[in-house]
């Protein structure tokens, strides 16, 4: 061993990851190094201006406001956080950025290929069937209307599982097979958005790369990694503006659909019925799903809860029958969402019924908490704990399932 390996081979880096979502936006400090586990010294989260009444075209510039603010707050208050590390007050290394809906828009298909004579498979044959997906998805866009009208970003396209002649392999190249099966992962974002993001961090900071990535292959991923006996499941990601299911068969990403339907429409409706600012309307919600309210508050917002939770079922079955499942769904449901929902979440959820299936769904819901992830990433004492930080921490550092992602 030379004497400069001793200061190499165990050389820490810091990157900054960036959560992207309907109603916020978050940020990370990750310290990484070869032989341990990433560590989180910092976090931060700035909300997204609050609409009284929604209008997509505003939403771009909150998002470009928020992230500046959170980016400044990142540069004076959680640079200093680096201090103690090995990488000092180094410069940030490489910058991942996770979308949340309505920020990107994704397609998952499973093609098969058979052949009477066996063929070779490549990284090219894999290769020219991301862009026939990725092609198809740009094509399905109505004339690149709204966010798209100006470009197209991609931003992930794998290929998410494999079977050569029915046998799953995550070796597949170089080998003869007479059927292939892939699943195909892709996914595109606003070429405008890509623009605002990129140009608000390089006006803070200088780093190696920037990469895009979807919350919801950022979500399989983790999730596959936490709880790997489980081979299908839903899972819903309760967002701000926008919540997001996706539907897991056989260990493969098999589908995924946006719900107009969100924390801030709760907040609005109570808002509406009780003729309150809107801060008023979260803080009331608050109290009664942490059950610290009053009797007459809580009859007061009956109402509410009633016409609350009406909509969501009825937002939920309509997203649960757009989803490509087979005869039935799957019995577990993963469960993210800002604690003060979680409530009201896991109670409506026991209540769910799918049209299409005729009959009730009484999955199991399970929460998918911080305390998960704590073996594989570490956090500093003292920050605060965000699960949708920590499931994208996971997912960069986690060696995932993708067998192409050229």
């Amino acid at each position: 061993m030379s004497f400069l390996s001793l200061f190499t081979r165990n050389r820490q880096e810091v990157d900054l990851i960036l959560d992207i979502g309907s109603g916020s936006v978050g940020a990370a400090l990750v310290v990484v190094g070869k032989d341990s586990v990433p560590s989180v010294v910092y976090t931060v989260r700035k909300d997204i201006g609050f609409q009284k009444r929604l209008d997509p075209k505003r939403l771009p510039i909150l998002l470009t406001d928020a992230l500046i603010s959170l980016l400044s707050v990142v540069v004076k208050d959680g640079m200093k956080h680096l201090r103690f590390t090995q990488s000092g007050m180094g410069a940030i290394r490489d910058v991942h950025i996770h979308l949340a809906s309505p920020w990107y828009v994704s397609h998952t298909k499973t093609i098969t290929i058979k052949k009477e004579v066996p063929f070779e498979v490549t990284r090219q044959v894999l290769r020219s069937h991301i862009q026939e997906e990725q092609q198809a998805l740009i094509s399905s866009l109505p004339a690149h209307e709204g966010q798209f009208e100006e470009g197209i970003r991609p931003v992930e396209h794998s290929v998410i599982k494999l079977l050569l002649n029915g046998y799953e392999t995550a070796v597949p190249f170089g080998k003869m097979a007479k059927e292939l099966c892939l699943s195909v992962y892709v996914s595109l974002m606003p070429e405008t958005i890509a623009q605002v993001i990129e140009t608000a961090i390089y006006s803070t900071f200088h780093p190696r790369k920037i990469q895009f990535h979807s919350f919801g292959m950022s979500a399989f991923t983790s999730i596959r990694s936490l709880y790997p006996e489980s081979n299908d499941f839903v899972f819903l990601d309760f967002g701000s503006e926008v919540s997001e299911l996706f539907l897991v068969r056989r260990g493969a990403f098999a589908d995924g659909v946006s719900v107009p339907c969100g924390k801030h429409s709760f907040v609005r409706m109570v808002a509406q019925d009780l003729a309150v600012d809107e801060s008023v309307a979260l803080s009331s919600i608050r109290l009664v799903t942490s059950k610290q309210a009053d009797p007459s508050a809580q009859a007061r917002m009956s109402s509410s809860f009633a016409r609350i939770k009406e909509e969501w079922l009825a937002h939920l079955s309509v997203a649960l029958d757009l989803l490509d499942k087979e005869v039935s769904l799957p019995e577990t449901v993963y469960v993210t969402a800002d604690a003060d929902m979680l409530p009201l979440i896991a109670e409506y959820g026991k209540e769910l019924s799918v049209a299409s299936l005729g009959q009730q769904w009484h999955p199991m819901h399970r929460v998918v908490s911080v305390s998960d992830i704590l073996p594989y990433v570490h956090f500093s004492v003292g920050i605060t704990t965000d699960i949708f930080l920590g499931l994208e921490v996971l997912s960069v550092y986690h060696q995932g399932d993708a067998l192409e992602n050229a």
